[in-house]
């Protein structure tokens, strides 16, 4: 019923559990590490919850789904952080014009084999941009009906050492 915040220095650890988030879920500057789990995204109105992980937080998140209680409403992430490592998910009705699935002056971190669909036809899978540098978006299916590309470089600065390769694309690439 309202947001979870991971505070700065505290640790989330969600280990085969189902999660239905209400509100955002917020790190200023946590650790999140969901393995093997369900985040769903109780959804009233497009973008009524979300996930924000600022600088100084640490993401693992492995073999889980993150997805929404309605297939019309869709929830998007605000990634701000290098530290992080999205794996073998699946991950589906993300990205509103809000929260636009974008990955801020993130250095590293690995985006690997996860499958990504129904996009909500606003914005791109993934948006990379503000100077990120020495991303690996690889080995990923992207499903996409919709009139955005699945991956979006938005910026002069974010290509510098951006690995995207091996990845599965259906509908509008790049």
């Amino acid at each position: 019923t309202g947001d979870l915040t991971i505070e700065s220095g505290a640790t989330l650890t969600l280990n085969n559990v189902t999660l239905n988030a209400y509100g955002n879920i917020n790190s200023p500057a946590g650790l999140l590490n969901v393995q093997s789990s369900i985040i769903e995204f109780q959804l009233t109105a497009n973008g009524s919850s979300n996930m924000t992980l600022n600088a100084g937080s640490v993401v693992n998140i492995n073999n889980s789904v993150l997805t929404t209680n309605a297939t019309n409403l869709y929830w998007g992430f605000s990634i701000d952080t290098g530290d992080y490592n999205i794996t073998n998910n699946n991950i589906s009705f993300s990205g509103t014009e809000a929260i636009t699935n974008r990955f801020d002056a993130a250095t590293g971190g690995l985006i690997y084999n996860n499958r990504f669909t129904n996009n909500s036809g606003a914005v791109a899978y993934i948006t990379v941009r503000s100077n990120s540098t020495g991303m690996n978006i690889s080995n990923n299916y992207f499903s996409n009906s919709s009139n955005q590309p699945s991956i979006f470089f938005q910026g002069s600065e974010v290509a510098n050492g951006v690995v995207v390769e091996n990845n599965e694309l259906v509908g509008i690439v790049i």
